[in-house]
């Protein structure tokens, strides 16, 4: 069946808001030792993606996104 994104973004943003360890981050400050900091349920949000894989292949799909995503952190 069809997966409904709207719903289900607003279950995993639930889910986020209700458990502290997903709303969890470490900043480096410039020492060396990070800081660990639990946001706020309305701060922690995740940047969303909706990406089709049911007219590719799937491990092609998923090393593109791998590959997104890191050169995405180091641009953070």
């Amino acid at each position: 069946g069809q997966v409904d994104v709207g719903r289900f973004r607003r279950a995993f943003e639930q889910v986020m808001q209700n458990n502290p360890v997903l709303r969890t981050v470490i900043l480096y400050t410039g020492d060396t030792r990070g800081l660990q900091v639990v946001l706020k349920p309305v701060a922690a949000k995740l940047p969303w993606r909706c990406i089709d894989c049911t007219k590719s292949d799937l491990d092609e799909t998923l090393e593109t996104i791998y590959r997104s995503t890191e050169e995405e952190s180091f641009q953070t």
